[in-house]
């Protein structure tokens, strides 16, 4: 019941949100991914969150929106590909070995038109210690391993620069910070 409620929802801000914008995207955010097998969460299936998930997304789409996922955690990325979801957005500052072992299942998200929304910005104390240097070199390193077993202009193509999770638990001064190490990022990368 509750994820009907959830997919209606969805569809009720695609059809709100249609007349201020060409294109609407709607997060699912999911971080309690990673804890499905573990201890805590016995009782729930991969495959009946993989289907909860499917149906979700396919809801968002039959209502003209796009659907994306975030989860800033490990999580069984082959598993939200099958989803349908059309971006893919992960904590790549902390957690991108999870996902680079499932280049098949990504190469195929890409030839379908997916896109990997690279949460590269830490929105955690971290961002205290970073500088927009030490995030290109760290971002393009990711780039390089993810496009040493898919083709390069293909997981470029298909990026999109975002922070790692939402920064509503940073001060004022760390989120504009984070969001102003985002923007230069971007304008950089564009270059």
């Amino acid at each position: 019941m509750a994820s009907l409620l959830l997919q209606r929802k969805a569809q009720w801000q695609v059809k709100v949100l249609s007349a201020f914008a060409e294109k609407v995207i709607i997060f699912i955010d999911e971080p309690i991914l990673s804890a499905i097998g573990s201890s805590s969460y016995l009782g729930v299936e991969s495959a009946e969150a993989e289907r909860l998930l499917r149906d979700t997304v396919e809801a968002i789409h039959s209502a003209g929106g796009l659907a994306g996922i975030h989860c800033c955690g490990k999580a069984d990325w082959g598993m939200l590909v099958r989803t349908g979801v059309d971006i893919l957005n992960f904590d790549a500052y902390d957690y991108f070995e999870t996902l680079q072992i499932y280049t098949d299942d990504l190469d195929g998200f890409f030839r379908r038109g997916g896109y990997l929304a690279w949460g590269i910005i830490p929105t955690t104390g971290a961002i205290q210690g970073e500088s927009l240097e030490v995030l290109k070199e760290r971002l393009l390193g990711r780039l390089n391993d993810l496009s040493s077993k898919i083709p390069e202009d293909m997981v470029v193509n298909h990026s999109i620069l975002t922070p790692s999770c939402g920064a509503g638990s940073r001060t004022e001064e760390e989120a504009k910070q984070v969001f102003s190490f985002l923007k230069s990022l971007g304008e950089t990368m564009k270059q």
